[in-house]
């Protein structure tokens, strides 16, 4: 094997290593199953409304990433009352002969304030979401969202906006 035709891994140093790890922060997929991670490696601090912003004011957020099932975008506004409100919306563009499962999107919301958990997970946007809320696990901050039947069937999550309550110490 000649040594230029080796794969480089992620330990080549490179400058497309941070522009990468940067973009998982926000975007990323598993390999093994159907599930879409949103805000996965965002840190607590970005989750804290800004002195500068008003409530609600979007701090963390990201338009058409990429992932295996087409682009995410998705948006992240904490509020004065221990709420985040998170809205997500993905394109689940395939090949028309593709047989594909719609995947399931883990949602990373941190609470600005480290010890508070999340308390209670829900739709916002009510019958109109393209979205279920199937799981909250507080102990890992993760809230588990599900495309609704209609947008597993159509193919695209367009209107699906997440209430989450933190307790407060």
């Amino acid at each position: 094997m000649h040594p230029l035709d080796e794969k480089a891994s992620f330990c080549t140093p490179s400058q497309t290593l941070v522009a990468s790890m940067t973009a998982m922060q926000f975007v990323s997929t598993d390999r093994d199953n159907a599930t879409i991670w949103v805000a996965r490696g965002a840190p607590r601090r970005w989750y804290a409304p800004t002195s500068n912003t008003s409530s609600g004011a979007v701090v963390l957020g990201a338009q058409r990433a990429p992932s295996r099932w087409g682009t995410v975008n998705f948006t992240v506004a904490p509020q004065a009352d221990a709420t985040t409100v998170v809205s997500v919306a993905v394109d689940f563009v395939q090949p028309t002969d593709a047989r594909v499962r719609v995947p399931t999107l883990m949602v990373r919301v941190r609470a600005p304030i480290a010890g508070a958990t999340i308390v209670n997970a829900v739709v916002s946007n009510g019958a109109s979401a393209d979205c279920n809320v199937a799981e909250v696990r507080s102990d890992a901050e993760i809230v588990v969202v599900r495309p609704s039947a209609a947008a597993a069937k159509s193919m695209i999550m367009s209107s699906c906006s997440i209430t989450v309550s933190f307790s407060r110490l």
